[in-house]
């Protein structure tokens, strides 16, 4: 049995490997971080991938306390309908700071791993008990063996990339230019900086706002990406 854990916010784009080819047989979908998302697009994204992928959805966050209870009984109902297998192995998978761990402490009840709001955490592997009769382990992120620059982009913007593996400026750039295209509602107040500005002028606005300069007074634009993507 395989939990993969994606973000609610980009559940398509935080699959560690979507274009992978799987012969799993119990293959269930945790959409986590929803407190971080519209609840209308984490249902429609449910509809999608339950009609069209055709895979178990499950919503893990503080809008749905029910959640666990509900994994529990699912997974409780398959180990019977596989019996007499004496103990079943579920995997809890996923790409870096998606809410793997959070969750499999929900699903224990107690803290039992380590969690964090970095990528990285989790440094090994932890076999903990789910149920007398499933036996789940908790692995560290795992990453496709190329990501592409939209991938890039999205994971940085949505913490799953640790510091030092992309250019602040060029991830912050794609993201103020996608959030000036997007319909929702977005704080440019914050920054300091009006929808209709270029990118750039967005960006150079965040220095100016939170004095952002580099020895020598000239204008940091990596601290004003830095800055950008910690306050998305």
């Amino acid at each position: 049995m395989l939990y993969e854990v994606v973000d609610a916010r980009a559940p398509l784009t935080t699959q560690a490997f979507p274009f992978a080819p799987r012969k799993i047989p119990i293959h269930i979908l945790i959409l986590g971080k929803t407190d971080l998302a519209p609840k209308e697009g984490v249902m429609k994204w449910k509809n999608y991938l339950e009609q069209h992928r055709g895979l178990p959805c499950f919503l893990f966050g503080k809008p749905y306390p029910r959640m666990v209870e509900e994994l529990r009984k699912f997974s409780e109902e398959i180990v019977r309908q596989k019996t007499p297998v004496r103990l079943f192995r579920a995997m809890v998978v996923g790409i870096p700071n998606v809410g793997k761990s959070t969750l499999l402490n929900a699903l224990i009840g107690r803290h039992r791993v380590p969690t964090g709001d970095m990528p990285g955490i989790t440094r090994g592997v932890h076999w903990v008990h789910f149920s007398p009769h499933i036996l789940l382990l908790d692995t560290p992120g795992v990453y496709a063996p190329k990501l592409s620059d939209s991938q890039k982009w999205v994971w940085a913007s949505l913490g799953c990339l640790p510091e030092g593996a992309y250019d602040e400026v060029s991830v912050a750039l794609q993201l103020l230019k996608y959030l000036r295209e997007s319909e929702q509602r977005v704080h440019w107040e914050i920054l300091g900086v009006e929808r209709e500005w270029e990118p750039e002028e967005m960006l150079q606005g965040v220095c100016e706002k939170y004095v952002l300069r580099r020895s020598g007074g000239k204008w940091d634009w990596r601290e004003a990406g830095k800055k950008v993507l910690a306050l998305f």
